[in-house]
């Protein structure tokens, strides 16, 4: 197992059909929030998170990366996006050891066989998950324009005026399907 570290980036240019490389990111207390991109350069690769053990082949698409599971599973075609935040109630993301798995599936796989040959690939680790403040909201209009990749996310923070009796929020002008939450 590789170290990656909390705010970084590392790569490899041969990884082999159905071979994985293993990374461990050590999340410190009192961390708000973490994001892994994975870059495929050639071919496809598959991202994969454990907390606290290393993800395994029952890793799942709906499970998130808890201890004592087989881990969170990202497989698609193009750059995998792995946001952890803190669950309702709570300010930060448990403390602790997360392992990540990239697992080559080489160049053109089409389910369920692997594709030929070596990939490549860029995995990032950011924290915290960057939050743009739009400071204080009043009777006047703020608009916003952004474009996301797919499974990309933006946040936004801001705090109301006093006296606004109510705030209107909305994505406008939108191409493909964007969630507001």
């Amino acid at each position: 197992t590789n170290t990656l570290a909390l705010n970084g980036s590392v790569g490899n240019a041969a990884l082999g059909v159905r071979e994985t490389d293993y990374y461990r990111v050590t999340i410190p207390i009192n961390t708000p929030s973490w994001r892994l991109r994975l870059v495929p350069n050639t071919g496809q690769v598959t991202l994969s998170v454990n907390r606290a053990a290393l993800p395994n082949v029952l890793a799942s698409t709906y499970v998130t990366a808890p201890a004592g599971t087989s881990g969170h599973l990202m497989q698609k075609s193009g750059d995998e996006l792995y946001l952890l935040l803190p669950v309702n109630g709570q300010t930060n993301i448990p403390a602790g050891d997360y392992f990540v798995g990239v697992t080559g599936e080489g160049l053109y796989p089409i389910y369920p066989r692997a594709g030929t040959n070596s990939v490549s690939y860029t995995l990032t680790s950011l924290s915290p998950f960057p939050v743009q403040d739009l400071g204080t909201i009043g009777a006047s209009d703020i608009l916003v324009t952004n474009t996301l990749e797919s499974e990309d996310n933006k946040a936004f923070q801001f705090a109301i005026a006093p006296g606004t009796p109510a705030v209107d929020l909305r994505l406008e002008n939108r191409v493909g399907n964007p969630r507001m939450m």
